[in-house]
């Protein structure tokens, strides 16, 4: 029960421990190398790092068989559905912060662990799932600095970002550690590949101690805050992840997919990540806001998506199985 729901007891915790005793937290987000907030920085490699080390060669060539779902994933996950933040920074949303915390988390690639797993409890192609993963986090360190620019300037008010830093920023902190510590420590990587679910429950522990240090530091503004502020957020939150379902489903179903790829291709789709959206956040300029208040948006996406994304997961797995028992009647009827 611990590891299955280990992200969501560990939000729960670092929400109560926030609460609690915010200054271990708000002291730590003060240890800083030039621009760079050490810890949150060291936890981003860490995250990047092992969804490198996770990759596997013979499951790039196994998704790239399929490609039209391939396609159509990348498609949506890089062009499609991040449009939406055009809409979710226009939103009446108080303070400012959670406005850009949300268009940040609507901007971003697809989900890292979560999304995989989901694919697996609905008998999706997992490969393809991973393979959708990887390549639009790795894309996406280069669309999403001037697709934020672009959503942030389309409203008059917004304060402005240098796209070209956020860029060389990501690469250092997300694309570099993927992909150089999986091609220089192979044998590291043989060995995270048979320990998935430790490497699983190390890279959601780097995430909480993020959203940790991140709230801790917003403790004070996040008090402040009205309660019909922190429900109005949480409502946006539900309704653009239903709204990300509401643009795929119906695409899946138009395309005609094989079952198995239709599942990967709609979960996936659907989804944003919360681990890049916090990247962003990291490394945005202190003139945005509060990093807290502004991480409170992504948690709150990717908390309601689990939830809301279980009951779909469950509803394609029935359909998978039974599309897949029917073709294994016929095939042992025939023969």
């Amino acid at each position: 029960f611990l590891i299955k729901n280990f992200l969501p007891i560990g939000f729960l915790i670092c929400i109560v421990w926030m609460l609690a005793w915010p200054w271990p937290g708000e002291k730590v987000e003060q240890w800083k190398v030039a621009n760079y907030v050490v810890v949150e920085t060291a936890c981003i490699v860490v995250i990047f790092v092992i969804s490198g080390l996770a990759l596997k060669t013979e499951e790039i060539t196994y998704a790239i068989k399929h490609p039209a779902p391939l396609i159509y994933g990348l498609v949506a996950i890089l062009g499609v559905t991040p449009c939406l933040a055009f809409v979710t920074i226009r939103l009446p949303l108080h303070p400012a912060e959670f406005v850009i915390g949300l268009t940040a988390f609507a901007v971003g690639p697809t989900t890292l662990a979560q999304g995989q797993t989901l694919v697996a409890q609905a008998g999706g192609n997992t490969a393809l799932a991973l393979m959708l993963l990887v390549l639009t986090n790795m894309l996406a360190v280069f669309t999403v600095p001037f697709l934020f620019k672009a959503v942030l300037s389309s409203k008059a008010d917004s304060v402005q970002i240098n796209s070209a830093n956020l860029l060389i920023n990501l690469v250092i902190t997300i694309l570099a550690p993927a992909i150089v510590v999986r091609d220089l420590i192979k044998p590291v990587a043989r060995w995270v590949s048979g320990h998935r679910v430790t490497m699983s429950l190390l890279n959601n522990g780097a995430l909480l101690v993020i959203v940790w240090v991140q709230l801790c530091s917003a403790h004070d503004r996040l008090m402040q805050q009205a309660f019909k502020d922190i429900v109005l957020i949480i409502v946006a939150a539900v309704l653009l992840h239903f709204v990300f379902v509401a643009i795929n489903w119906p695409m899946i179903i138009l395309f005609r997919f094989p079952p198995r790829e239709a599942v990967a291709a709609m979960i996936m789709s659907s989804q944003k990540t919360m681990p890049f959206a916090v990247s962003i956040i990291a490394l945005l300029p202190a003139s945005l806001g509060s990093k807290g208040l502004l991480t409170l948006p992504p948690l709150i996406c990717q908390v309601s998506q689990l939830f809301c994304d279980i009951w779909i997961a469950n509803y394609f797995g029935k359909k998978v199985r039974a599309v897949y028992h029917l073709v294994s009647n016929r095939q042992h009827q025939s023969s």
